[in-house]
């Protein structure tokens, strides 16, 4: 498991959202700096989220939660089939949580 939660439509394909969850709340700052840059050929946009605005988007989907911590970014227009390593390196200078 990671700090990288994803949203997926009623049909089960990927939406093009997800939840990164970082190490330190000065990392949000510097997550938001990434907001409105491209991740390949998706323009992405990067919005502060709270521990609540993941979980009652997860929910929506009947995930069961775990290890949910802050702080949280959203990120939202990434490519449909975006790897967590093209998210993490999306965000080169933040640590992002690693859950085992």
């Amino acid at each position: 498991s990671s700090g990288m939660n994803a949203e997926y439509g009623g049909d089960g394909s990927a939406s093009g959202a997800c939840y990164v969850e970082l190490l330190a709340a000065d990392d949000v700052k510097l997550a938001m700096t990434k907001d409105r840059n491209y991740m390949g050929q998706r323009f992405c946009q990067v919005f502060k989220a709270t521990q609540s605005d993941m979980e009652e988007a997860l929910k929506k989907q009947n995930d069961l939660l775990t290890n949910i911590s802050e702080p949280i970014v959203k990120l939202k227009g990434l490519p449909y089939r975006a790897t967590e390593e093209e998210i993490r390196g999306f965000f080169p200078k933040l640590e992002i949580l690693t859950v085992e």
